[in-house]
């Protein structure tokens, strides 16, 4: 919720900064306490503009652009 509207509010240009809002996002994606890390965050923004150009190609259809 919170973060559609932060989305939907920014401009072109405009610089969005994410993080892990649980207090538990370091410890799952560095590891703690013997458990392996799982480096969801890395893998989220090596796939950003993917992730993205997926996006916007389904708000282009819908649009009929």
């Amino acid at each position: 919720g919170d973060v559609m509207l932060v989305i939907a509010g920014a401009d072109l240009g405009d610089t969005i900064y994410l993080g892990y809002t649980a207090n538990y996002g370091a410890f799952v994606h560095y590891g703690a306490q013997g458990r392996p890390p799982r480096l969801w965050v890395t893998l989220v923004a090596q796939r950003w503009e993917a992730i993205v150009a997926e996006k916007s190609a389904v708000v282009k259809q819908r649009l009929g652009l």
